[in-house]
């Protein structure tokens, strides 16, 4: 679901995509290119970028990513895995935050949400992230197999 998740809010013009990412600069990259996902993205950064060279959970490392975007902190959602390396930080400076469980189907107890609701509902949760699998999360085709454009809440 993660790259219809992406093609989604990519193919609305009010969202702007960044990426966060530890690693080396030169090897991170190299996987983008490879996976065919630097294309979603309007911003990234790299903990081993030159102007960077620090890693999250880095609080400093988020707001070099805030700023890049060029938005404020409650126009800004991190969507993630690690929940103390990246959406416990991002919550702590005001960003919206979903935490993407590693599993990849829905349990009994989850409901499925389109993606527009999962990005409002998660601003409003300041103590404890929303938590959810991509499984769970339903993004609406189009025809041809190309996915809905979105009408969001992102910015």
């Amino acid at each position: 679901g993660c790259v219809e998740f992406l093609s989604a809010l990519k193919s609305n013009p009010k969202y702007k995509i960044g990426l966060l990412t530890n690693g080396p600069s030169d090897f991170q990259r190299v996987i983008l290119e490879h996976l065919d996902l630097s294309k979603y993205f309007d911003v990234i950064v790299v903990s081993g970028d030159e102007d960077v060279g620090i890693r999250k959970p880095n609080l400093d490392v988020f707001r070099i990513m805030a700023t890049k975007m060029q938005l404020p902190p409650e126009s800004l959602f991190m969507v993630g895995d690690a929940k103390e390396k990246e959406i416990l930080p991002a919550m702590e400076l005001g960003w919206g935050a979903i935490w993407i469980k590693p599993d990849s189907v829905t349990r009994e107890d989850e409901k499925i949400v389109s993606w527009e609701n999962l990005l409002s509902t998660s601003h409003s949760m300041p103590n404890d992230p929303l938590s959810i699998s991509w499984a769970s999360i339903h993004v609406e085709p189009r025809v041809g197999g190309e996915t809905n454009d979105a009408s969001g809440i992102l910015e």
